[in-house]
């Protein structure tokens, strides 16, 4: 069974990196070690509980962002496979590592292996733990990655091989990591269950919609070909649709704040990436309106 390294980036993590580090040390039957990537953090991460642990490396570097972070923990590695965890998810299984290297071993031609997991929202947790096939083309088709990043066990070779991670982008590296691997090397295989714990909170950098709908564009657009411009055309109509929702969504909740030149500046963003979003939105708006009336209406009746 090959040597597997995992890579964690962190920046000021808070008690974060305590749980993330812990369940990659409890990880067994597999030859590990750990590196820790410190991404320039004012806060001192060096008492965090397991950095003392022989197969942990803790490096520290000016902020360059998390996707020189992540290719920085790659070249300090020898290792046959990769696996990747951000600072604030948890790998949920102790088994999770072992399970992946088998499934590669068993389909050799795989691009990677990923697993199923759980979404930690606030209020509740949503089960992802039968992961759909991963294909290049169903992940440009589908307009944005399919593939939980910290669920990846990849060979460090292939990784190189293809670049690593985008130092230019802040919400669309993962995918276009994805793309570039499924491109090169074919499909990946699936190991099933939950065996990540991905915590969603204000602090995940995927909240940018702007941003990640313009490198989105960036990712289309590199994957633009003959063969795949009917993929990149419907790629883009989900895209699109997906950022406007944001866009709506966040012109919603600067009204509620009356933040009105915020709200209709959001409003604005969202019909650029979808001009049918605005008018949805409005008639929504209505809809819900009407029926709250109609109920008081209809209880004043009572």
């Amino acid at each position: 069974m090959g040597k597997v390294t995992a890579i964690i980036p962190a920046f000021n993590p808070g008690a974060h990196l305590t749980r993330s580090l812990g369940s990659v040390l409890a990880q067994r039957d597999v030859d590990l070690d750990v590196v820790v990537v410190d991404d320039g953090s004012a806060q001192d991460i060096t008492d965090t509980p397991g950095l003392d642990d022989p197969r942990v490396t803790l490096v520290r570097t000016p902020n360059r962002g998390v996707s020189a972070a992540r290719n920085l923990g790659v070249a300090m590695t020898d290792a046959e496979y990769i696996a990747f965890l951000d600072q604030d998810d948890e790998w949920a299984a102790p088994d999770k590592l072992a399970r992946q290297i088998v499934a590669q071993t068993e389909h050799p031609d795989a691009g990677f292996v990923h697993t199923g997991f759980t979404w930690v929202l606030a209020d509740r947790e949503q089960d992802a733990s039968t992961p759909a096939p991963v294909s290049y083309e169903d992940n440009l088709a589908g307009g944005r990655c399919y593939v939980c990043l910290s669920s990846i066990l990849v060979r460090r070779d292939r990784y190189v091989t293809v670049g690593g991670h985008d130092l230019t982008m802040a919400q669309q590296q993962d995918w276009d990591l994805v793309l570039k691997l499924l491109r090169l090397y074919g499909p990946a295989v699936a190991v099933n269950g939950p065996l990540v714990r991905y915590h969603v909170h204000g602090g995940n950098a995927s909240g940018d919609y702007v941003r990640a709908e313009a490198e989105s564009d960036r990712v289309f657009r590199r994957n633009t070909s003959q063969a795949t411009a009917s993929l990149v055309r419907r790629g883009r109509r989900k895209a699109d649709r997906l950022y406007a929702s944001k866009g709506v969504d966040a012109s919603r909740e600067a009204l509620h704040r009356r933040d009105f030149a915020g709200s209709v500046r959001h409003l604005a963003n969202a019909g650029r990436m979808d001009p049918t979003s605005v008018p949805r939105a409005i008639w929504g708006t209505v809809r819900r309106r009407i029926g709250n009336d109609g109920g008081a209406w209809r209880q004043r009746q009572d």
